[in-house]
Order: structure tokens, then C-alpha cells, then sequence
């Protein structure tokens, strides 16, 4: 499941919700994001 895409150097949210079953994949993401281009928000 996709839960966001790059476009032009910024992620962009494809999702209303991020479902339980990729919130660690998601947190990966953002830690290994190289230019800081993805965040979490609560």
C-alpha cells in the first residue's frame, strides 16, 4: 500500500489515514528519508 508520493523533492500525503499495518514502514521512511523530505504529524 502506497501512502504517499515524491513529487518534486516534497512528499506528498496520497492517504486520509495511515492504516495500522504500514505505520512502522511509514516511521522507517521518515527516518531514513535523506532530505527530511517526510514527516509524522499526530
Amino acid at each position: 500500500m502506497e501512502v504517499f508520493n515524491l513529487e518534486n523533492g516534497k512528499a506528498k500525503i496520497i492517504v486520509d489515514q495511515v492504516p495500522k499495518e504500514v505505520e512502522v514502514k511509514c516511521k522507517e521512511a521518515t527516518a531514513n528519508c535523506p532530505v527530511d523530505a517526510i514527516t509524522i504529524e499526530k
